[in-house]
């Protein structure tokens, strides 16, 4: 097993230091780390709400598509009648 010379002590110490000191800076940021989570779950939420928008837009577009599609079926069939109605007599 390998022993641990003096600067290999001291890295070790200042690497403990350092987390130390990171753990510190973390509990004083603690009312900025729940502001990030408030802003983080609006724009979870906005961006649901906008692809929830999205899918209904998209929904009535289809639907009116289809209306449109055979509405307009109708119209080509009830000039065909009125075509052969007169055409026919």
């Amino acid at each position: 097993m390998a022993t641990l010379d003096q600067e290999d002590v001291e890295a070790i110490v200042r690497a403990m230091r350092a987390s130390a000191c990171d753990r510190e800076c973390a509990i004083e940021s603690i009312p900025t780390h729940a502001k990030q989570h408030e802003v983080i779950e609006r724009w979870i939420a906005n961006d649901a709400r906008r692809q929830e928008r999205a899918e209904k837009i998209k929904t009535q577009v289809i639907g009116w598509s289809i209306v449109t599609f055979l509405g307009g079926v109708g119209m080509g069939v009830y000039h065909a009648f009125q075509y052969l109605r007169e055409h026919l007599r």
